[in-house]
């Protein structure tokens, strides 16, 4: 798979998480809000090397990460993609997570 950005040809795995963590740094450094959908199944370990790479820790907050897929059952199931990218490594500290499973009363 190719993708072609305004200025750059994306074409591996290491070129898309370059490409999209120094996007959203880019947009932290400026003091913004980033909204981040992320993608569950075989985009999880890649999402967790971008979240490794985000300067996070110094815009708590500004982060909103969002999952465009889920699968359907109690919060924490164990074929939840949510809970695949917490098991997974990647590090909620400083994001503002939006599970789509949530318990309900």
């Amino acid at each position: 798979m190719t993708l072609k950005t305004n200025n750059s040809q994306i074409t591996t795995k290491s070129d898309a998480r370059i490409y999209v963590a120094n996007k959203i740094n880019q947009y932290l450094d400026a003091d913004k809000v980033v909204v981040w959908f992320v993608s569950g199944g075989s985009n999880i370990s890649l999402a967790t090397e971008i979240r490794n790479a985000l300067h996070v820790d110094s815009y708590p907050g500004a982060l909103h990460v969002c999952l465009v897929d889920e699968r359907y059952g109690p919060e924490g199931h164990m074929d939840s993609n949510w809970q695949a990218l917490l098991s997974s490594g990647f590090d909620p500290t400083g994001c503002a997570m939006h599970p789509v499973l949530t318990k309900t009363k």
